[in-house]
């Protein structure tokens, strides 16, 4: 079991997953995403 921890700890650690600013990176981008819908929404009816 220590081994398979081992294991996955030097994964995780080599993935190097870490974004200091993902919060901000994912909240930009789902408000590009709703504007977008929105506009996707808008034009599709004909507004």
């Amino acid at each position: 079991m220590a081994d398979l921890w081992r294991f996955q700890t030097r994964e995780i650690a080599d993935a190097q997953l870490v974004a200091e600013d993902e919060d901000a990176q994912l909240a930009a981008e789902k408000l590009v995403l709703a504007n977008a819908e929105k506009l996707y929404t808008a034009a599709k009816s004909g507004a």
